[in-house]
């Protein structure tokens, strides 16, 4: 029988959200797998005698992915946010029809209804750190073509099992933001089957955690920019320059897009900072 399991990192603390997205994987053939990357919601999980398990550690997206299916064999392994909400019955027989008529094969299927974007080079990962797609978004500018290498987000998406064990999870050196992207270059350079899977009852509520903690996570998430420049074949220097450069930019921008200036000025200084000292680390496990 074929097993799919669906992992989910959280640091949450709305159990019954988390709750009723269990339920609805489980109505869709899905063994939910909950892993607790903050000890306030390990705690409480606990406490509710809700299963779930724990790195007891805050190693990110990609990790804590790699965590939860190194707990169980799978055929099909669902990578799905903690924010999603999904029509159970209607997301179990797109799942069924993806495992009957994939079975075996080198998978990677995105359920998410957001649009396809680009693998970004680096002007992409520029252009992002510098905030002027979040400008274009605004000014409700047309999107750019996708050609070539493409993914959507990973909130909710299926990955076979014969792939995730042939590229080896995500990479271990983009702790937070660009192990998508770098996942999918990497399957799409394999030669694997990717899927825009059209899923009406899927509803991505978007999370609050990472725009709550900028200060905090942005010197992580320039730290995955220019590792994940590098494994794209950057020089070192270059990369360095390039997200140093949209950093400058991005502290100009701030004002423009009405974030909280002093808030997102000491996030651009710290980025700053770690990029010639040591690699910046996400709220630790204890904190959240």
């Amino acid at each position: 029988m074929t097993r799919v399991i669906g992992v989910i990192p959280t640091l949450r603390r709305d159990l019954p959200s988390l709750t009723r997205l269990s339920e609805q994987l489980r109505d869709a053939g899905v063994e939910p797998v909950l892993v607790a990357t903050g000890a306030g919601v390990d705690r409480a999980l606990t406490a509710a005698g809700i299963s779930h398990v724990s790195p007891r550690a805050n190693p990110g997206f990609g990790a804590a992915i790699g965590f939860g299916a190194a707990q169980a064999d799978f055929d099909w392994l669902v990578v799905c946010n903690d924010d999603i909400s999904i029509d159970g019955p209607g997301f179990g027989a797109t799942i069924a029809e993806l495992v009957g008529h994939r079975g075996g094969q080198r998978v990677l299927a995105f359920f998410d209804p957001g649009p396809r974007r680009a693998v970004p080079g680096p002007t992409g990962v520029f252009t992002s750190i510098a905030l002027i797609d979040a400008i274009a978004r605004r000014l409700r500018l047309p999107a750019r073509p996708v050609r070539g290498a493409w993914y959507k987000s990973f909130s909710l998406c299926a990955i076979s099992a014969p792939l995730w064990r042939e590229l080896g999870g995500f990479d271990p050196r983009l702790p937070y933001t660009y192990e998508d992207a770098d996942f999918a270059a990497r399957a799409f350079a394999a030669g694997a089957t990717l899927l825009d899977v059209s899923e009406g009852g899927v509803a991505h509520e978007g999370s609050g955690t990472s725009r709550g903690l900028v200060a905090r996570v942005l010197p992580v998430s320039v730290h995955s920019a220019r590792q994940y420049l590098r494994a794209r074949g950057i020089p070192w220097p270059a990369a360095t320059g390039l997200v140093a450069g949209a950093l400058l930019v991005r502290a100009l921008v701030v004002p423009v897009v009405a974030l909280p200036r002093g808030e997102h000025w000491r996030a651009v200084a710290r980025s700053l900072r770690h990029l010639l000292g040591p690699a910046p680390v996400l709220p630790a496990y204890e904190e959240c």
